[in-house]
């Protein structure tokens, strides 16, 4: 790790030599320092200075707010990573918002046990994309509240996502779950299906 501490402390001199505006050169800079502190000398609080150094200059960075976000995790930090995220998606749009909803759903159901609220951000997530990751983790929920209607829906969106034996097991749960709500011919067909995309199954 030494010599990386060496190029570390390299550019942390060349980022005081610089002027007050040298503006994104600095920030490009810091940034680097804060990927080398994290993926070769894993230095906890070099990161997060480095990063904290480009939030005083751009509060609002969003590869900062990402990389806080995930040194927060992995210190068990879980309210500071869901801020961090939470004002990253202030700035981004569209299906560039769906990872970090992802990532804030996982924090808020896996971490700090409030699902209701991880639920809603996996929603949020899948509104803006087809995130077979928001998929997956709302056909879990649903499977536990017997939300059969969600999960019609959802099946239906994860089978424009997978081949094979996904295809295959996505195929007969909705057929299951059609012959349940007494849509026998649906689900007759969902569950051809089913056995065509994988014919070794014929228990």
């Amino acid at each position: 790790q030494a010599q990386w501490y060496d190029l570390v402390d390299v550019l942390r001199l060349h980022i005081d030599a610089l002027e007050e505006d040298a503006g994104s050169y600095r920030t490009g800079l810091l940034l680097k320092v804060g990927r080398l502190a994290i993926e070769k000398t894993q230095d906890a609080d070099l990161a997060i200075d480095s990063l904290n150094m480009v939030l005083e200059v751009e509060p609002n960075h969003g590869d900062a707010l990402s990389g806080l976000a995930d040194l927060h995790s992995s210190n068990g930090d879980w309210e500071q990573a869901a801020e961090m995220l939470q004002k990253a998606l202030e700035n981004v749009e569209g299906e560039q918002q769906s990872p970090l909803f992802i990532r804030l759903g996982d924090l808020y159901t896996k971490q700090l046990g409030r699902e209701e609220e991880g639920i809603r951000f996996y929603e949020e997530a899948l509104a803006e994309s087809d995130s077979s990751d928001a998929i997956d983790a709302l056909l879990q929920y649903y499977r536990r509240s017997g939300d059969t209607g969600q999960l019609e829906i959802l099946l239906g969106l994860k089978l424009n996502l997978v081949v094979g034996l996904e295809r295959a097991e996505a195929l007969g749960e909705l057929g299951l779950i059609r012959y349940e709500q007494g849509d026998y011919e649906n689900a007759v067909t969902s569950l051809a299906e089913a056995q065509a995309a994988r014919p070794d199954s014929l228990e």
